[in-house]
């Protein structure tokens, strides 16, 4: 397996998620390593680990997220690809059990991709014929997942990777709102009607909040009308009130069916990362933000 990596900034927890994933991996597999122009000490570190080829540090550049992905995909060579693995979370030693459950599945039950908390697990080929991850910055593993589904199956299992995630981000206020910006950005650009986002914003945001996310709203609309459009969720019945549509949940998408998923039971070999209430894509957010 080759894990995908994205990174920005994460000094306080760079260290921790790389040995948690090198501890668990063989010495055929890899982590590939795309950087967006950090300018604290974690890309040091990063530079460190690419010099003892614990990793291998491909790119460092100013890119979203998916165009990140996507690098690191382009780079790797194994069959089978871990990603949505961020650098501010230890993992659990859960990968190869995870991979292996992955192929059986697949043998038996068709092609698709596997989604669990913390990471999404899938064969080169599955992801190539969906097209890959695209150039957005929140939403992009749910972009694929959608792609994928129309031509294979988003198989869910109820377990994390996830032993600990530092999540130390959402203090600042910047980020918080730059996140809030991006999310309906890219909301926008998947295909969401603007005038039910707005509706959604309406329902879901109390009136003491809304102002300030009407104008990140206002200028998500505007740039997002600059950049491509990607129109995944045309056509898509999404209904404001159920849910709050800057998120796109993974609740929202089985919900207005843009997806749909094939849930299934963790064998043995994973019960002890079994967990209720984790899901695929669960977001950090934090509404009292």
């Amino acid at each position: 397996m080759d894990v995908l990596v994205t990174h920005y900034e994460q000094n306080e927890t760079v260290s921790v998620a790389i040995e948690s994933l090198r501890r668990q991996l063989s010495a055929e597999d890899g982590i590939y390593v795309v950087d967006a122009g950090s300018e604290d000490d974690s890309f040091s570190e990063l530079e460190r680990f690419d010099a003892q080829r614990d990793i291998e540090l491909v790119y460092r550049d100013g890119v979203s997220r998916g165009r990140g992905r996507q690098i690191a995909f382009e780079h790797a060579d194994s069959d089978v690809v871990v990603a949505q693995a961020d650098l501010d979370t230890e993992f659990h030693a859960a990968l190869p059990d995870l991979v292996e459950y992955y192929r059986r599945l697949t043998d038996d039950r068709g092609p698709g991709i596997l989604l669990v908390n913390g990471c999404l697990i899938g064969y080169r080929d599955v992801i190539e014929d969906a097209g890959g991850w695209r150039d957005l910055q929140v939403h992009e593993d749910k972009d694929l997942w959608m792609r994928v589904d129309e031509r294979a199956t988003l198989y869910v299992l109820p377990v994390t990777t996830i032993k600990h995630h530092a999540n130390f981000e959402w203090s600042s206020l910047r980020y918080r709102l730059r996140r809030r910006y991006r999310n309906y950005r890219d909301a926008l650009r998947l295909g969401v009607p603007a005038d039910v986002l707005a509706a959604s914003l309406r329902h879901h945001r109390p009136i003491h909040r809304r102002g300030t996310d009407a104008l990140l709203f206002a200028l998500a609309r505007r740039r997002a009308a600059a950049l491509e459009q990607y129109s995944t969720l045309d056509g898509v019945d999404f209904d404001p009130e159920a849910s709050f549509l800057r998120e796109l949940t993974f609740e929202a998408l089985v919900d207005s069916g843009a997806i749909d998923p094939v849930f299934t039971s963790p064998p043995e070999t994973l019960r002890q990362y079994e967990s209720e209430s984790a899901y695929p894509g669960q977001t950090s957010y934090s509404e009292s933000s």
